[in-house]
């Protein structure tokens, strides 16, 4: 009888540790899908905007969303380079940070006394942060 007991009582702590593993593996696959939507979504909407705003507007926007304005180009960039978020690859099985590291067009990289340096993926070149409006323009 106490085996019983004791079986069943190991049954339903398995039950409950799987429920709550499944739970939280599911709302974390969704935050991060959310997080990925909604960072698109800005880039859409930054992207419709016309262009007499230019990069005056990008500073604002990071400003009043607390977010770098790196991060704000990177949303242009991200809705630029996949207009449609089913043409993801990987599908809704990725993160903000991959598509940062792995999808999008522009690196940056330190040099000297930590200043940045953008590679241009058409050609490959270094170039200086005054000539990322360039890049931008012709990506």
């Amino acid at each position: 009888m106490n085996d019983l007991i004791i079986s069943n009582y190991e049954e339903r702590n398995k039950q409950l540790l799987e429920d709550c593993i499944s739970i939280w593996v599911e709302h974390d696959f969704q935050s991060r899908w959310f997080r990925v939507k909604g960072y698109h979504e800005l880039g859409k909407r930054l992207l419709e905007e016309p262009k007499e705003y230019g990069d005056r507007f990008v500073p604002l926007v990071a400003e009043s969303l607390g977010k770098s304005e790196r991060t704000i180009y990177r949303t242009i960039e991200f809705a630029r380079a996949f207009p449609d978020l089913d043409l993801l690859p990987e599908g809704k099985n990725i993160s903000w940070y991959k598509i940062i590291q792995k999808y999008l067009p522009l690196e940056t990289r330190c040099i000297g006394d930590a200043m940045l340096v953008y590679i241009c993926p058409n050609c490959n070149s270094e170039h200086k942060k005054s000539d990322i409006k360039f890049i931008r323009k012709n990506i």
